[in-house]
């Protein structure tokens, strides 16, 4: 999980002001994709072949050179007092015991936080090398009490989730970092179908299909056809270890095909570097089925 989020990116460019309400509704929909990425990176790392060290918590702040009234409006939704803020904290994660969202951050591995951007960089700095770190210590606030926190991390699957304010219904990997556009994560209510979407490109990372020098192959049709059905089966899997619904995936593909296909595709059947609909669906029901049958016999 990525260490900390400044809160202005979904919105920055908006005008007039986002409404309270949409900032909630944001910050509700950004929590939900990191629950969802913390399980599957927690629960698939013994199939991983690059981790990190994680801890199933991330952070929100406001960003010290944002516009005053943009910064109030965020405060205010939020709640907000200028510091670091516990935004998530994942289940059954080294964070869990201790950690609440809505927590203030005061102080990581003995870094505080700062009042200006230039104070703040250490801090945010801090906070994402703990990736790195098989232990951490960490000063909160919550409420009125001042709590002391010292954690042991947990191997996971490398990768950062975010979500992209995007009409757009689709998902991405580059490197190690997932784009989800908010299209899509409105579209798939069900957060099987959605861990499945997720899956599927964390599958890409761990096979090796983002690094920058798979950028050729992508561009060649048969590779990438072979790519995304690799990415398919394995992200199914996935999906099953960390305890969601693999015939869920069956289920979301026809939504996201309805959603992204133009008028003039589906009249020609152009369905890009990936199966045909029909046969991607029936493919991932099998997967499914497979999948079960592998983890019961186990």
């Amino acid at each position: 999980m990525a260490a900390a989020f400044p809160l202005i990116l979904a919105f920055a460019a908006a005008a007039p002001l986002p409404s309270i309400e949409a900032i909630r509704t944001w910050q509700a929909r950004t929590v939900r994709i990191h629950e969802i990425a913390w399980r599957l990176q927690s629960r698939n790392a013994a199939h991983c072949p690059v981790t990190r060290m994680g801890y199933g918590f991330t952070t929100i702040y406001l960003q010290e050179d944002t516009p005053p009234d943009m910064r109030q409006r965020w405060a205010d939704a939020l709640q907000i007092e200028g510091l670091a803020t516990i935004a998530m904290v994942g289940s059954n994660s080294p964070a869990a015991s201790d950690m609440r969202p809505g927590d203030s951050v005061l102080a990581v591995n003995g870094t505080r936080w700062g009042k200006t951007a230039a104070e703040q960089a250490p801090f945010v700095k801090a906070l994402n090398e703990r990736n790195f770190q098989p232990s951490l210590t960490m000063s909160l606030k919550r409420g009125d009490r001042m709590i002391d926190v010292a954690l042991d991390a947990r191997r996971v699957c490398a990768g950062d989730v975010f979500l992209i304010n995007s009409r757009k219904t689709n998902a991405s990997a580059s490197g190690t970092n997932i784009a989800v556009d908010s299209g899509l994560e409105a579209l798939l209510s069900s957060d099987d179908e959605l861990a499945f979407v997720i899956a599927h490109e964390f599958a890409h990372i761990g096979l090796g299909h983002s690094s920058a020098d798979q950028a050729k192959a992508i561009k060649d049709r048969s590779q990438r056809f072979a790519m995304e059905k690799a990415a398919d089966a394995l992200g199914i899997r996935w999906v099953l270890r960390a305890g969601y619904a693999p015939e869920a995936a069956a289920q979301a593909h026809p939504k996201i095909v309805k959603a992204n296909r133009a008028p003039i595709s589906g009249l020609l059947g152009l369905h890009g570097p990936y199966m045909a609909p029909k046969a991607r669906a029936a493919f991932l029901a099998q997967e499914a089925a497979a999948a079960r049958r592998e983890a019961a016999a186990e």
